[in-house]
């Protein structure tokens, strides 16, 4: 080749990567090694008060009146305990855009990082997309909204508008969340318990079942529940982690409903699977499956099975309180 062609086919093939470059960057490609931006505290707020707002004008619609505060006075919240009341509101907004569209929602996923504000963008976002099909099925329009995002909101006051989110939501549902609901949240935080017992004890990591009682209102499970939410926060403090530190104190737990008792299951779910995630070696939990109808009693028992789970798990930690850097070595 002469020279000059050379030169040509040089510049040619300079010209076409420099096109390619240009038409990179108009499409808005991203060079994978760089961060996307973090998702604030605030945007997910603004985007809670947009579900919020939908949650309620649908509830007008239907003459529905929904709840008008949360159920939990907590302190010390971070992104896991939001993150698994996303969960449940996910869950429960593609119950109800079914009840009224008949359509399929996708399987919620729940195997992202239990950590990261933007997995609970990706859920908010789906929970918006479900609302918004319910509107358009009826013809109600959005309401306008400020588009400015509030600033200086608080992990807290995020963790509470997600479980106002949760009750008024509830409100609206065909048919509310039953005790088989709550029975099969527990049963998950039964999973992971199990998961951490087979790495940092001994025997049987499954309890037998309390014997079985009775006449249980959703009350006496809550106050179960309670119950095992104080074992793990004294499990956390001898073990030197950080967990919510939940407010139950001169609150009656008379008037509280089986949407209520799932909400503070999800959370004691959410601090056992932070547990779960200090030991390195842990497995997953096994899946759960659907158990059909179940009352009060019945999820009674099984919080009773969670309960004996916890009181072994803390005379391990009493034993042992350096039992997490422990159970990272294979038994």
């Amino acid at each position: 080749m002469e020279p000059d062609d050379r030169a040509r086919h040089l510049l040619l093939l300079a010209a076409i990567l420099l096109c390619g470059f240009f038409r990179i960057a108009s499409t808005g490609t991203v060079n994978a090694d760089e961060p996307t931006p973090a998702v604030s505290v605030d945007h997910l707020y603004a985007r809670m008060v947009r579900v919020h707002s939908d949650l309620e004008t649908i509830a007008t619609f239907m003459g529905r009146t929904p709840h008008e505060s949360p159920a939990f006075v907590v302190r010390n919240v971070g992104p896991r305990e939001v993150y698994f009341q996303s969960l449940v509101l996910l869950r429960f907004t593609n119950r109800f855009a079914f009840d009224h569209t008949r359509k399929l929602c996708p399987p919620v996923d729940t195997s992202a990082e239990s950590d990261d504000y933007a997995e609970i963008d990706r859920l908010i976002g789906e929970t918006l997309q479900r609302l918004s099909s319910i509107r358009e099925l009826y013809g109600i329009a959005g309401a306008t909204l400020n588009s400015t995002e509030a600033s200086g909101v608080t992990p807290v006051e995020l963790f509470e508008s997600v479980v106002l989110a949760n009750r008024k939501l509830n409100a609206l549902l065909d048919v509310p969340i039953a005790p088989g609901d709550v029975f099969e949240q527990v049963t998950v935080g039964i999973g992971y318990t199990s998961r951490i017992l087979e790495q940092s004890a001994v025997g049987q990591v499954m309890p037998s079942p309390p014997n079985f009682e009775p006449n249980k209102k959703p009350a006496d499970v809550y106050a179960r529940l309670l119950g095992c939410l104080r074992t793990i926060q004294r499990i956390a403090e001898k073990s030197g982690l950080e967990i919510l530190e939940l407010d139950s104190s001169d609150r009656g737990f008379n008037n509280v409903q089986p949407g209520d008792v799932l909400n503070l299951a999800s959370l004691v779910v959410s601090e056992i699977a932070y547990l779960h995630s200090q030991l390195p070696n842990a497995l997953p939990p096994r899946e759960v499956y659907s158990t059909g109808r179940k009352f009060p009693a019945h999820v009674y028992q099984r919080v009773g099975i969670l309960e004996r789970q916890l009181q072994r798990l803390d005379e391990v930690v009493n034993a042992d309180p350096h039992w997490l850097s422990a159970g990272s070595s294979d038994k």
